[in-house]
């Protein structure tokens, strides 16, 4: 006590001393990150409510951008969800969360799925689905953009949902040394098993593929020429690595037509 009894006492002779002559500490602001007033649109209304359904497929997408930790540094994963079927029609990796990451989600997503006018395209405030160029996506597709409330995640738990499930089943149980490990297995859960073979409580223990199909909009309906075919896949029994060619999909995987083997 003695120890302490001494330093409050030369904190109370310092006070003292500054009091006299009239010194002031300069206090430090509080950082605000002034690039959001500046360089982002204002924010829209926000379209999606809760509970969060929709009557039908391709009536409102929701989007939000994740990352998993490998050796090699971070990959960033951006994803858009079908409301209705809870089928992930568009996603894309990459090493940073760059524009070209959502943008290139978006644009798998609409050649997927070639959604009419007036879709509900729902994100957070984030910067990224506010910039010039994914607004201009939006628009060249006539989608409605809907944001959620600022600092409230609970209005994109659709997205979360999804990001949850990813990585309590997969990324948390594993160590990727690289992001190609990483890559490949989000690809083959997302494609070969989340989409088509997992179960969901909220579609009566249905997959998303089966709702689809049920709704008469099957993953390779003839009024739907952009939807994924899975023949467009090739896995190698070496690295098990799933190659695609003639799609979007191949350069989101960062894989030419010409590096798929034959046969």
């Amino acid at each position: 006590m003695a120890g302490f009894e001494t330093i409050w006492d030369g904190v109370r002779q310092a006070a003292r001393l500054c009091r006299q002559a009239a010194i002031e500490a300069r206090r430090s602001r509080k950082f605000r990150l002034a690039y959001k007033a500046r360089n982002t649109a204002p924010a829209a209304p926000n379209l999606l409510r809760w509970p969060f359904k929709a009557d039908y497929p391709d009536q409102v997408w929701v989007t939000d951008v994740t990352f998993t930790p490998t050796r090699s540094g971070w990959l960033y994963l951006a994803a858009l969800i079908d409301l209705h079927t809870r089928l992930v029609v568009g996603w894309s990796m990459k090493e940073r969360p760059n524009q070209e990451l959502v943008n290139e989600a978006l644009m798998m997503a609409v050649e997927q799925r070639r959604p009419k006018p007036g879709l509900i395209h729902h994100s957070d405030q984030g910067i990224l689905y506010s910039s010039g160029s994914y607004l201009a996506l939006l628009k060249k597709y006539g989608m409605l953009r809907s944001v959620s409330a600022k600092g409230n995640c609970y209005d994109n738990a659709v997205a979360e949902s999804f990001f949850s499930s990813l990585k309590n089943e997969i990324v948390h149980h594993r160590n990727y040394h690289t992001r190609d490990e990483a890559r490949t297995e989000i690809f083959e859960y997302i494609e070969l098993f989340y989409n088509r073979k997992r179960l969901h409580q909220s579609l009566n223990y249905q997959t998303p593929i089966s709702t689809s199909q049920s709704k008469c909009l099957p993953i390779n309906c003839p009024s739907n020429p952009g939807q994924l075919n899975l023949s467009h896949f090739v896995v190698t029994e070496g690295r098990k690595k799933v190659l695609c060619h003639g799609s979007i999909v191949a350069k989101l995987l960062g894989i030419m037509p010409n590096e798929v083997p034959a046969g």
